[in-house]
């Protein structure tokens, strides 16, 4: 019992605290926001209104209807969410690089062959320059773009 205890305790953990972090984000979006003076000149902040209180700002929703969002800003969600994709599979496919010690890949006929170290090595170091692309944030969008036309035999990314 132990032994499923610790194997499940990250889990359980990180369950946990998204639920407490979900319930707070709720509470924090639904209120009304209010400011005044007191009678020694500090300005407050509440959500519950006081006597010569000040209406700040109505609820507020940080969630965007699709109608509200420009074509601009769905554009770049789609980006980022296009990149982030791609992190993940670089990601996945250095740590199966790293734990494996043969890996298969599909050839042209589409037969199964076994990649040599060699393979394996330029393998990595590539997706390691993917990941320098495509995980890093202070990236340029055009260096995006020139890795994806120099590597356009990467089926997995396109």
């Amino acid at each position: 019992m132990t032994y499923l205890f610790t194997k499940l305790r990250p889990v359980l953990l990180l369950l946990a605290m998204s639920g407490i972090v979900l319930s707070f984000t709720q509470f924090a979006h639904a209120a009304d926001m209010y400011t005044w003076v007191d009678s020694q000149g500090v300005k407050h902040y509440s959500d519950k209104p006081r006597e010569n209180a000040v209406k700040l700002r109505e609820s507020i929703s940080t969630v965007m209807t699709e109608e509200e969002r420009s074509p601009e800003q769905i554009a770049a969600e789609q980006k980022q969410a296009e990149q982030k994709e791609k992190c993940d599979i670089s990601r996945k496919n250095v740590k199966s690089l790293d734990t494996y010690v043969s890996i298969t890949r599909i050839n042209d006929q589409g037969e199964k062959v076994v990649m040599t170290e060699e393979e394996m090595a330029a393998m990595r170091a590539r997706e390691l320059r993917y990941q320098s692309v495509y995980c890093d944030k202070d990236q340029a969008d055009d260096d995006s773009e020139n890795l994806e036309s120099q590597n356009d035999e990467d089926a997995y990314y396109d």
